[in-house]
């Protein structure tokens, strides 16, 4: 093991140490974690153990055994998705409002605006 498989390795030498009923091998755990986005992403080397944590300095990773589990999104990743749809859907509506009201304005000519003021009168 060379210096630069270090921070994975012991990561995963750890969790086997926690979950050794449910890991017992190391080449078949899987580590993850949730980005900024609800995203699940892959910890494959270090670089990517070091990338998480330039992100954010808690990471909340998820251990699987790759032989024995298979990953289901959580009832919160699934809530997190539908929402992002949702306001994706929401963005695209309004940029289609937007361009509308564009042309719109594009088709209708400039009017000059007279504004009538007369001595000693209030208008509202």
């Amino acid at each position: 093991m060379t210096g630069d498989a270090t921070v994975k390795c012991n990561l995963c030498l750890m969790m086997i140490h926690v979950f050794k009923p449910q890991i017992t091998n190391p080449k078949n755990i899987k580590l993850k974690y949730m980005d900024n986005e609800g995203d699940l992403i892959s910890l494959l080397d270090d670089n990517d153990i070091i990338r998480a944590f330039s992100i954010s300095n808690l990471l909340k990773i998820t251990v699987y055994d790759k032989t024995s589990l298979t990953v289901s999104p959580s009832a919160e990743q699934i809530e997190t998705t539908l929402l992002r749809d949702q306001i994706n859907d929401l963005k695209n509506s309004l940029k289609t409002i937007e361009k509308q009201m564009a042309d719109i304005h594009k088709q209708e000519p400039s009017k000059p605006t007279h504004i009538l003021v007369e001595k000693g009168k209030k208008f509202l």
